[in-house]
Formats: structure tokens, C-alpha cells, sequence
């Protein structure tokens, strides 16, 4: 019988030590004490994703690719992490909810590690997509979930520079909160 297991323990030493690196490097500026990292492999198109739970970060590299983005897309996680631990919501249930926390996690992100910011080219969808927020409920919106991170860096933009947001403030966005900010940024 031939057989493999990966990863190998030198990837998996590799992907550890830079991980641990990275939070060493950023640790002033993580704002949640308690949180472990999972390090899983999966062979797909990205050479980095993650998956976040309540107080984990299942970070899933692909041993097929370059380990380029590690560092950026681990500190997003990590905020991603921090809106669940520190908002008020109890869950994240709703696409509105998803939009502040990808907000909150680009302010972060853009204040610690810099990130470009880039123009969303949402404009002709805003009144589907403002329609959608409106009348959400607890079932899936694949047009909503598919634009939620654009929607929550456009918004983030708007709110930091027209309106003084600091991070803790999409802590407790509420819905009407997403929608006046989409009617300024696409209306």
C-alpha cells in the first residue's frame, strides 16, 4: 500500500511559526484575549481562508500555493473575530449584521496593516440590495451574502471619513444605521 499525509510536518512547522509571528507582531492591537487558531489543508482556488466560530479562527491554507496574504488575511480574521466577541448582537443572523462586521473588520484592518481602499461598484445594484436588507429574515440571500464585504467596506469608508466612525462604533450598527449610510455612499 502507498500512501501520503500532508502536510508534511515542515509545512505545518512553517505555517505555525508564521502564524504565531504574526500574532506576536500585531498583539498590541488585538483586542480579544481568549482565541485559538486551527490550522487545516485543503487544495482550492485561494492560497488562504479562514472560518471563524465563537472563539476560534479555522485558518485553511492550500499546500499547493504560496503562503503570499498569510499575514493580512489572518489579522482579518482576527477582526472578524473581535465584532463577534465585542458587538452586541448574540449571533450574527442577519446579511446587515455581516456588513458592519466586514466594516468593522476593514477599519481595523486598514488602521493596523494598511489595505487599499479601492472603489465598490455597487451603485446600480444599491436599491435591489437596499430592498433585500429591508425585508430580510433569518433565510439565506445569496445576492446579499455575495456583496456583503464589498457593501461593509463601502459603508466603512463613508462612515470613518464623512461621519468620524472609530472601530467601536460598528460595534452596534443597527439596521437602519447600514441602509441611511448605503443611501449616502449609492444613493
Amino acid at each position: 500500500m502507498k500512501y501520503t499525509v500532508k502536510p508534511e510536518e515542515y509545512q505545518f512547522r512553517k505555517v505555525k511559526e508564521q502564524v504565531e509571528e504574526v500574532l506576536e507582531t500585531y498583539s498590541y492591537c488585538i483586542e480579544i484575549e481568549d482565541f485559538s487558531v486551527n490550522i487545516g489543508w485543503q487544495n482550492f482556488n485561494q492560497s488562504i481562508s479562514f472560518i471563524n466560530t465563537d472563539s476560534s479562527i479555522n485558518l485553511i491554507i492550500n499546500p499547493e500555493k504560496e503562503l503570499e496574504g498569510l499575514e493580512k488575511a489572518l489579522m482579518r480574521a482576527v477582526f472578524h473575530l473581535e465584532f463577534r466577541k465585542r458587538s452586541v448582537y448574540d449571533n450574527i443572523e442577519f446579511s446587515w449584521q455581516e456588513i458592519g462586521k466586514f466594516g468593522y473588520a476593514f477599519v481595523r484592518e486598514r488602521n493596523t496593516i494598511g489595505v487599499e481602499e479601492g472603489e465598490e461598484e455597487l451603485g446600480d445594484m444599491w436599491p435591489e440590495l437596499k430592498q433585500r436588507i429591508e425585508g430580510e429574515d433569518e433565510d439565506f440571500d445569496e445576492i446579499l451574502y455575495r456583496n456583503t464585504g464589498a457593501l461593509g467596506k463601502a459603508i466603512a469608508v463613508y462612515l470613518t471619513e464623512e461621519k468620524g466612525f472609530e472601530p467601536e462604533d460598528f460595534l452596534d450598527l443597527k439596521r437602519t444605521d447600514i441602509i441611511e449610510a448605503g443611501d449616502q455612499v449609492f444613493g
